[in-house]
């Protein structure tokens, strides 16, 4: 009833007067009750919320008129205003009604809680209403929703420690591996690290000394050379099969088209290429293979 109350007040204060009556009127309008006292005080309240506003009319209309002045019209509308104030601070003395507006405020401020639904909310409610209609609805869906914060905090805090923990081995993944160590260096042999000889290379199965002695190699390894004489083979036939296709008779006639011929001109400079190729690799470069 204190909410209502308050309301009331707030109105008158700032001059509202119309509108506090009509909330009145329009509160007394929904009382309804099979009750012949509640509906007794129901009527008395009505007619004296009637009257005030009649009051304020004739006021009003007066000054229309031009019977009476807008102090007057001040003074009457102050007058309305007190006897407002004073009647819904008399609630008390119509317990049917109070017992109704006690109920309705009780009603709409669960309803304003439910429709926030946050812990806020609901204490307030509870904080209001001590021994309301619905104080143990409101304490156990505080401690739900209490729970519900618990375990979203824990929840949020699971997922920022795994983006944490995510974040910390992938900086570790791009981490440069350390550098390999550094291979040891050939060891000199006595004679070459005192006295600046030639430094001496281990012989392979393939290599013999040569005759006189100044470390040369003279002999290739078989494989080499029958690798080289096997490869010798590829641009020869290539060669061969260009110049037949091109030059080839019978008769005083070419043998094979033009066409044909083409394409023995372009085996014949590949062959040649590939000899050329395995020449200057067998004369020059065929001592990369030597030990």
């Amino acid at each position: 009833m204190k909410t209502f109350i308050r309301s009331i007040e707030r109105q008158v204060g700032i001059n509202r007067l119309e509108a506090a009556i009509d909330e009145l009127l329009d509160t007394l309008n929904h009382f309804d009750s099979n009750n012949p006292e509640a509906r007794q005080e129901v009527s008395d309240l009505r007619k004296y919320f009637i009257s005030l506003s009649q009051r304020l009319y004739e006021a009003n209309d007066n000054r229309k008129r031009g019977t009476i002045s807008d102090a007057e019209v001040s003074q009457e509308r102050r007058n309305v205003g007190a006897n407002v104030i004073e009647m819904v601070n008399d609630f008390h003395r119509y317990p049917h009604f109070s017992a109704y507006l006690k109920t309705k405020e009780d009603e709409d401020a669960w309803q304003r809680a439910s429709n926030l639904n946050t812990i806020d909310a609901y204490q307030e409610y509870f904080n209001e209403f001590p021994d309301g209609k619905y104080k143990e609805q409101t304490h156990e869906l505080i401690l739900e929703l209490r729970d519900v914060e618990r375990r979203r905090a824990e929840e949020i805090k699971r997922i920022a420690e795994e983006e944490k923990q995510r974040r910390r081995e992938g900086y570790q993944n791009t981490q440069a591996p350390p550098p390999p160590p550094p291979r040891p260096e050939p060891a000199r042999t006595q004679q070459g690290f005192y006295q600046g000889g030639a430094q001496q290379q281990p012989r392979s199965a393939f290599q013999q000394p040569s005759a006189s002695g100044d470390g040369q190699q003279t002999i290739q390894p078989m494989w080499f050379i029958g690798a080289g004489i096997l490869s010798i083979w590829i641009p020869l036939v290539g060669l061969g099969l260009g110049l037949y296709t091109r030059f080839a008779k019978k008769d005083g006639v070419l043998t094979y088209d033009e066409q044909t011929r083409k394409y023995g001109n372009y085996v014949l400079i590949v062959g040649a290429i590939f000899f050329l190729y395995y020449f200057i690799t067998l004369s020059i470069g065929g001592g990369g293979y030597m030990y």
